[in-house]
């Protein structure tokens, strides 16, 4: 059976004080895409309408980019501009896509905002990419203009841009010099505003179109766990002061635009922009320059900044939330951020979603997240859960299956790509993410994506527990997991291993410490220790397709 966080939460005195009737969360059944679905009463109809209610900041610091600093009430003029520079000079109108190629910056975010005003879809390129894994995302979504910065525009050279393209660096600028007014486009709750690119680690990008609905519901219900978890100490939003978030995550990614560029316009808070390649040193400096409050740590930031030599040289009381993202988290580097970030001590968290999902279906944090390290949460509120097999059928608590989510803040599909849109979305609008889990007790545990499930004679391996023991070793800094072929098995376990040193740990020991704690098959018979950082992608999930054709 699905479960649900209104069915998770529904006794709580203070969920029934926030939901109920004429509450500031009260929660309604309406109908979404020819589907009843529960939606929040109260909230924003557009993008639009949440940029515009943002203007209550006024001379608040919005963004912090290098030495720029940008109030909302800038922020406001600088959008204002440019939608009159990319209506009037690009004859940008609604329903044209319009592409951002470039580093997380002032620039991207008013482009965004923009492009919204105007009802444009947003492509969002990945700024990884390189000039072919850009050409495939072109040739998808056909673009009206090209927005991009130098650095990137650069990487494309060799291709020919069937649209014009413009340099934000330099023109922009100019542009903001130009006042205007917001132009007045009819938008609906499910007119597409954005398409976003999967990972890319199971094949050619897809991309996943996004509604306005999504954004907001995003936002909304993020806002809702703000309220819900105060509430549990007897505190409303209003009693929140206003907070610094580090922004790390890149802006073409769901926890980029959605966490940075949207949720701290909704809570009135400030976004420092980390850019450049990651330092610990650099980012522990920022934190207690900027007297930062939240700060998600992604992928392999986490033991890197446990193993910084200098950690205890910085100021870092000012972060008081601690947020885990992008793939399952060791036990002991939620332990070891916890010592360097003391504050946090109480408020670390998690949260679980995908490009598709569009919001974040499953979360916790606290005392919650402490209990059960290797859970990704509970589910979130307008959210729907189930674990089902292969063929579709729900599978009890406690046995491993696919996650199916439902919310009113699904994608409306792939662009372009309607045989992909129809094999994980069904026709009750439920979405296959494509990840292996359970549930226990209420709390949804992911083992690992189901193409990294390792079938070793007929027995299931999960690389994740496996990763989680190698990272526990006092020398690894980190590690991957995956199958290779086998003639006897089918397949065997490969364990590609970062060392804090050369000589620091062999395989031998390595593999001695795996069997102290899991079963004979799941220790790997094929080792590679190395002092190189493994290949991440933008969330900070580890690229294995790499590794295996490192292995060629």
């Amino acid at each position: 059976m699905p479960i649900s966080g209104h069915d998770q939460l529904k006794a709580d005195p203070a969920y029934q004080a926030l939901t109920g009737l004429g509450a500031e969360f009260e929660i309604v059944e309406e109908t979404v895409l020819g589907q009843r679905l529960p939606v929040f009463r109260q909230r924003h109809q557009s993008l639009i309408e949440l940029l515009l209610d943002s203007q209550k900041h006024g001379d608040r610091i919005f963004m912090v980019d290098g030495e720029r600093r940008l109030s909302y009430r800038q922020h406001f003029e600088q959008v204002k501009s440019v939608a009159r520079y990319l209506a009037e000079t690009h004859g940008i109108a609604k329903g044209d896509r319009v592409a951002i190629f470039a580093d997380n910056s002032i620039e991207w975010d008013a482009a965004f905002w923009a492009a919204q005003s105007l009802g444009a879809i947003v492509v969002a390129m990945n700024g990884w990419w390189t000039a072919q894994e850009f050409e495939h995302a072109w040739q998808l979504t056909r673009p009206a203009l090209l927005l991009g910065d130098s650095k990137r525009l650069a990487r494309l050279a060799s291709l020919k841009i069937d649209a014009p393209v413009v340099e934000l660096d330099s023109e922009f600028a100019r542009v903001y010099a130009q006042p205007s007014e917001l132009p007045q486009t009819a938008i609906d709750e499910d007119d597409p505003a954005l398409i976003m690119f999967t990972s890319g680690t199971t094949g050619r990008a897809k991309g996943a179109l996004i509604s306005h609905r999504t954004e907001v519901g995003f936002t909304h219900c993020n806002r809702f766990a703000t309220a819900f978890g105060m509430a549990q100490w007897g505190m409303k939003l209003s009693d929140r002061p206003s907070g610094v978030t580090l922004g790390v995550a890149p802006f073409f990614h769901m926890s980029g635009l959605g966490g940075l560029m949207l949720q701290t316009r909704v809570m009135g808070d400030t976004v420092v922009l980390y850019k450049g390649r990651f330092e610990p040193e650099k980012l522990l400096g920022m934190i207690e320059q900027e007297k930062v409050s939240t700060f998600t740590a992604l992928g392999g930031m986490g033991p890197r900044i446990i193993n910084c030599p200098s950690a205890d040289r910085y100021d870092l009381s000012s972060l008081t939330t601690l947020i885990f993202g992008g793939s399952p988290v060791p036990h002991s580097v939620q332990q070891g951020l916890r010592k360097v970030f003391p504050n946090a001590q109480a408020t670390p968290a998690i949260g679980y979603g995908t490009t598709e999902t569009g919001s974040v279906p499953v979360g916790f944090s606290g005392q919650g997240f402490i209990e059960h390290p290797s859970a990704t949460g509970d589910m979130n509120v307008l959210h729907e859960l189930e674990i089902r097999d292969e063929n579709g059928t729900a599978l009890p608590d406690g046995q491993d299956g696919l996650v199916w989510v439902r919310s009113a803040f699904n994608m409306l599909g792939y662009w372009n790509n309607p045989e992909a849109s129809a094999e994980v979305l069904d026709q009750n609008r439920w979405l296959c993410t494509g990840d292996i889990g359970r549930i226990e007790q209420g709390l949804l545990y992911i083992n690992s994506r189901a193409r990294d499930m390792i079938l070793r004679s007929a027995e299931n391996i999960y690389p994740t527990e496996i990763e989680n023991r190698l990272d526990a070793h006092p020398q690894v800094k980190e590690s991957a997991v995956y199958g290779v072929d086998d003639d006897v098995h089918g397949q065997a376990v490969k364990a590609v291993v970062v060392i804090s040193e050369p000589e620091a740990a062999t395989e031998a020991e390595l593999a001695e410490w795996v069997g102290e704690a899991l079963a004979a098959y799941k220790v790997p018979a094929h080792w590679r220790l190395t002092d190189e950082a493994l290949p991440r992608n933008a969330t900070g999930k580890v690229l294995k397709d790499q590794l295996r054709a490192q292995d060629a």
